[in-house]
């Protein structure tokens, strides 16, 4: 375990500190877990054709609104329009 402190990383000596270092592990875990459950929650297009949706280069943002093209994103959209007509 490490401690992020104003001069860079070092061990954590006193309880204290190892009580510090356990929740900022905590927190980065929880923060970790978050983005792999957005990732896995929309790795599918939304239009439901069975393609993996589009992510930008870095992966942490959704190209097309979560479809996988610009063709079906506008499929999606035509499709929600006629729903909501309905």
């Amino acid at each position: 375990m490490k401690l992020f402190g104003r001069f860079g990383s070092y061990t954590p000596r006193s309880p204290e500190e190892k009580a510090k270092a356990r929740r900022q592990q905590k927190a980065r875990a929880a923060i970790v877990d978050a983005a792999r459950t957005f990732k896995e929650k929309h790795r599918w297009c939304v239009n439901s054709c069975g393609n993996e949706a589009a992510w930008y280069e870095g992966g942490q943002s959704l190209r097309f609104d979560g479809a996988c093209s610009p063709e079906c994103l506008a499929a999606f959209r035509l499709r929600q329009q006629e729903d909501d007509h309905e």
